[in-house]
């Protein structure tokens, strides 16, 4: 009874253990589904978001979807979307900043280095320079160390345009040819249009026009190329060709080719401007104050003056002041040229306080310059000004060169120093884990010890047993062996020794007749009581093949070849080569051959229908001694007749004395068996 009760309680617990299992299993992929669901709702909310036309409603939308992904586990999934949320909807730092957090929480650099590369764009779009710069170089080493080729490329790439916005040439040059390197075996086309263009308006800015020129119509070729058309829509890559028609008008126009410059501009003005947009106006004005700049070059100023009027009510249709007092600029040369000078020097100075007021020193060097080429009333004023704002501007320049070179330092140095010290708190966890580690592995060895003595008796126990047990399997196993070894050379001896002497028994009594009565009785007697001995002497010494000693070897193999002869239809002849002494022989291989003879030669008698048949014993050039079995007789298929138990008696002994042993036979023109003994 209290068995029972012990088995149903045992039954129970293995319900309600696989019963919670399949409770967890089932809850566990409700979550999965939930999630899936989740992640598909957010990525299919940011998918139809569009910042460039998204009204109050949409951004609210959005801001929510933002406050979902906040929430969500800190799993890779989860990193992954947040970054296509911060990329689609130009989200603001705070995001940004969380996915960093995240990130080296779980000490993800691909991640990590990606929040840097987003922080970088972010403050480059706020014109925030040096600290994107920073940025971007933080993520350079991080990319650097995890071998991420693809990511490098468009760190090389943003780098090399904050550069460019700020005339640092040469360094802008080194990161769009690192850019170029990662992107040679990669087949990029927008990669490779993007780095030269880059390239091109770098040379520009160094005053390499010819390299500037080559370089920027290879930028065209990309856009012309339909596979860039899988990059940018119609609109963006309109947008490329005017940029890039520009940068060629500004190399030409530092070349003096002021015919391409002429044909460019009008070219580009005609076929990619026009549209009613911020973008198309201003630059429409900036291509007005490229021409209008040949014009002056060209000595041909009529009609000019109009054009350049009309690109400042452009820029100040737009409010864009910057783009308005430079074309003022050009105005102001212009009008200088024409011989209005009063109004020249009055729209240059107005230029000239709009730049001290924001404190543009480009601007007034620019203005400066005009004015000492035409305003002889002030020029030493102008010119110490010029010299001044010469000097300050370079300064600026190295300052602004020192710094980029400073923040890519200290950038380098705080990310080893970061480096360093997270190494010496791992160290400082793995010794921890590692004590603690060894402290249950001492622990856990004294109870090991404890429980090992317990049960080492036991142990012992069981190991006496089954070697008692393996003991008795093994002697039955061997005794079987035994046994059925004896049968075999039993049927063996039964089959080669008597059954073979009761053929030629019977085969005599089939050839007696009347007349030869008397004499066959005699012998027929005489084989019964070979026999009787043959049989008396096995049943005395089954097991031991010594006991058939052999003294005079070759007149035995004659004896058996001549009983044979007994039969009238064919006629058995032994050949024993001169030179063989089968007399040396061992007895075990005597006695192989004896045997394999007497199967052969009664196979010949059942089966062969042979009127000769020949033994030969023959001495091989290499030492062995062959034995060849030849008859004449119907010969069979030696691949479709199957071999009965003589023949594989026969291979078996073979196999045993080490002897070669093959049949060839062929239908109508006898069997031959060769025997060879090495």
């Amino acid at each position: 009874m209290d068995v029972l009760l012990e088995k149903i309680k045992i039954t129970v617990g293995y319900i309600v253990f696989i019963t919670l299992i399949c409770v967890m299993c089932v809850a566990c992929q409700r979550e999965n589904n939930t999630g899936d669901t989740q992640v598909n709702f957010i990525r299919e909310s940011v998918d139809k978001y569009d910042r460039f036309t998204a009204n109050d409603s949409s951004k609210a939308f959005i801001d929510s979807v933002g406050q979902l992904i906040k929430k969500m586990p800190n799993t890779e999934e989860a990193r992954s979307l947040l970054i296509y949320y911060i990329q689609k909807v130009n989200a603001d730092i705070s995001y940004i900043d969380l996915l960093s957090e995240l990130s080296i929480s779980v000490n993800d650099v691909n991640h990590e280095a990606k929040s840097y590369y987003l922080k970088g764009t972010n403050y480059e779009n706020k014109f925030v320079l040096d600290t994107a710069f920073y940025y971007y170089t933080r993520a350079e080493y991080l990319y650097t160390n995890i071998n991420d080729t693809l990511e490098l490329r468009d760190v090389y790439r943003s780098k090399a345009v904050v550069l460019l916005n700020n005339r640092i040439f040469t360094e802008a040059q080194t990161n769009i040819l690192k850019l170029i390197r990662l992107n040679k075996y990669q087949d990029d086309i927008k990669v490779d249009y993007v780095s030269k263009f880059l390239l091109g308006s770098i040379l520009v800015g160094l005053d390499e026009v010819d390299e500037a020129i080559l370089t920027l119509n290879s930028a065209l070729e990309y856009l012309n190329d339909p596979r860039i058309d899988q990059v940018y829509n119609e609109n963006t890559k309109r947008l490329n060709f005017v940029t890039v028609y520009k940068n060629l008008v500004e190399a030409y126009l530092k070349k003096e080719d002021y015919n391409k410059v002429y044909s460019f501009v009008d070219q580009t003005i005609k076929e990619y401007l026009g549209k009613e947009s911020l973008y198309d106006d201003l630059l429409t004005a900036q291509f007005i104050v490229l021409k209008a700049k040949a014009s002056i070059g060209l000595k041909q100023l009529d009609g000019i003056e109009e054009e350049l009027q009309k690109a400042i009510a452009l820029c100040i249709k737009h409010k864009h002041h910057k783009e308005e007092n430079t074309t003022k600029v050009v105005l102001g040369e212009l009008l200088f040229l024409k011989g209005n000078v009063d109004k020249a020097i009055g729209l240059l100075n107005e230029v000239k306080d709009y730049s001290v007021k924001l404190n543009d020193l480009a601007l007034e060097k620019e203005v400066l310059s005009k004015l000492l080429r035409f305003d002889t009333v002030y020029h030493q004023e102008y010119f110490i000004r010029y010299e001044e704002l010469d000097h300050v501007l370079t300064d600026e320049n190295r300052m602004i060169k020192n710094t980029f070179a400073r923040i890519s330092s200290e950038a380098d140095y705080l990310i080893k120093a970061n480096k360093k010290l997270q190494n010496q708190k791992d160290v400082i966890a793995q010794v921890g884990s590692t004590m603690i580690g060894l402290a249950m592995l001492i622990f856990f060895v004294i109870l090991y010890r404890q429980k090992s003595r317990e049960i080492k008796m036991v142990k012992l126990f069981q190991q006496d047993t089954e070697k008692y047990y393996t003991s008795i399997l093994t002697l039955h196993d061997k005794m079987g062996q035994a046994r059925f070894q004896e049968r075999k050379e039993v049927a063996k001896e039964l089959h080669d020794g008597v059954l073979n002497k009761l053929f030629v028994t019977r085969f005599s009594l089939m050839q007696i007749t009347r007349d030869t009565l008397d004499t066959q009785r005699k012998l027929l007697v005489n084989e019964v009581k070979e026999v009787e001995e043959y049989i008396r002497g096995v049943s005395h010494s089954l097991d031991n093949e010594e006991s058939f000693k052999i003294s005079f070897y070759n007149q035995l193999l004659e004896d058996l070849v001549n009983i044979q002869n007994r039969n009238e239809n064919t006629e058995f002849t032994l050949i024993i080569a001169p030179e063989i002494e089968l007399q040396n022989l061992c007895h075990r291989n005597k006695i192989h051959l004896y045997r394999i003879i007497q199967e052969a030669l009664q196979n010949v008698h059942k089966y062969a229908k042979a009127s000769n048949c020949i033994v030969i014993f023959r001495k091989l050039n290499e030492g062995g001694i062959e034995l060849l079995i030849k008859d004449n007789g119907v010969g069979f298929d030696v691949k479709r007749v199957k071999r009965g138990l003589g023949l594989n008696n026969i291979q078996d002994r073979c196999d045993l004395i080490n002897a070669y042993f093959k049949i060839e036979s062929f239908k109508n023109r006898g069997t031959t068996l060769r025997i060879i003994l090495g």
